[in-house]
């Protein structure tokens, strides 16, 4: 599930910078996997290196369709 791994790079990413990191809010998908997750972490510049990462990530799938359905 792609919403677990990204969480799961995060805390990886904190642990390895050697930050205190929590898992703040996890909320499971209706089918499987994760459906949203909040991840606390602290430590020195931690703010500065993760300032960029704030809001919502999400994955966008393109098709490879055009909207004729003809094959790009």
């Amino acid at each position: 599930d792609w919403a677990d791994m990204l969480l799961r790079m995060y805390i990886r990413w904190g642990e390895k910078q050697r930050y205190k990191t929590r898992v703040v809010d996890k909320s499971l998908g209706e089918e499987a996997g994760i459906k949203s997750a909040t991840v606390e972490i602290e430590g020195r510049f931690a703010y500065g290196y993760l300032s960029g990462e704030k809001g919502t990530h999400r994955i966008v799938r393109q098709s490879p369709f055009n909207a004729k359905g003809l094959r790009q």
